[in-house]
């Protein structure tokens, strides 16, 4: 038996955008309920997404080693049983009685987004590796990484529509109602998907299970670097624009979607030199970084943002394009 093309796609594109989708907008939305307790401090646009970036990792980490234990069928039962778990924490809203003492520091709120979001966004974080690796299932042979790039749209979108829509016409109260119904519907693709691999996994098992070639210690070593990289200067970027520019979620925002944006090129491309782009581009811009920073300039500040971010473009285009180059089968 095979799995029909475009049910398929549209079934696992759909879970995909909406779970990353989810992901993203919770994120400047829970900072939105923090900050009336903590006031406007960078700090906590920067702890959160330090609590964002270690969350994905954990997401990851379950998802390589639950996949590679189970089999497909009692991976996909046990999976969509986690994804109904944050249904008990929902509707997102901060813990009853939670005040922070004078001087709350990092600590503090990382330990506060734990308590309101840790679970939904903890289940969230797995969804693009587990559907990856679902589809790789149910169509045996077919490249997954398409949906990588379909997730970041719908993350890029979600972080987005956050400011220039959800925030605006919408209280907290109704925004943690929408994001429900929103995972709700997740939930549905999602678990449409699960029966794909119920109905269709066996065959894409044993295709999976047939023996490649062993990755040496300096590949991995040098993806993960790859993937360091652009995450740290991400956290240089938002917080060189927090503290020298202003404490504002749009601006916030904006180093986010460019290394988002960089995720979506790069594992799109097909057959497009994303890697050479990002590669020259870096070399004009770390020059001009280099220039503005020996020279001591803090002014015009907008094209120092610019600078920045094209910055933040040119190496996550660079590192991102080097691993879809170097994806294994």
């Amino acid at each position: 038996m095979r799995a029909d093309s475009r049910l398929t796609v549209l079934a696992f594109g759909s879970a995909a955008f909406l779970g990353a989708a989810l992901l993203f907008l919770v994120e400047p939305m829970i900072v939105k309920m923090i900050l009336p307790r903590l006031g406007g401090s960078p700090s906590v646009w920067l702890t959160a997404l330090v609590f964002f970036q270690a969350t994905l990792l954990i997401g990851y980490a379950y998802s390589h080693v639950s996949t590679t234990r189970l089999a497909p069928r009692r991976h996909a039962v046990s999976h969509v049983v986690l994804m109904l778990l944050p249904l008990v924490f929902l509707p997102v809203a901060l813990p009853a009685g939670w005040i922070p003492p004078p001087g709350a520091g990092p600590a503090w709120v990382f330990l506060l987004l734990v308590a309101a979001i840790g679970i939904p966004f903890f289940v969230l974080s797995t969804v693009s590796p587990v559907l990856q690796r679902w589809y790789s299932y149910v169509r045996a042979g077919r490249d997954p990484y398409f949906l990588y790039a379909i997730g970041n749209l719908g993350s890029l979108l979600g972080l987005l529509a956050y400011p220039l829509i959800v925030e605006r016409f919408f209280g907290i109260r109704w925004q943690s109602r929408i994001w429900t119904a929103g995972y709700i519907l997740f939930l549905v693709c999602a678990g449409a998907c699960a029966l794909l691999v119920g109905r269709y996994g066996a065959a894409g098992e044993h295709k999976q299970s047939e023996p490649r070639e062993a990755l040496s210690a300096w590949t991995q070593v040098r993806w993960v670097f790859l993937a360091f990289v652009p995450s740290s200067l991400l956290l240089g970027v938002t917080s060189y624009l927090t503290s020298e520019v202003g404490s504002f979620p749009l601006l916030w925002v904006l180093p986010l979607a460019v290394y988002l944006i960089t995720f979506i090129v790069a594992f799109a491309k097909e057959d497009r030199p994303v890697t050479a782009v990002g590669s020259t581009l870096l070399k004009v811009t770390a020059l001009l970084a280099f220039a503005t920073w020996a020279l001591r300039m803090t002014r015009p500040l907008w094209a120092l943002v610019a600078l920045h971010c094209a910055l933040l473009l040119a190496v996550g285009l660079a590192a991102h394009g080097r691993l879809y180059d170097e994806r294994p089968g």
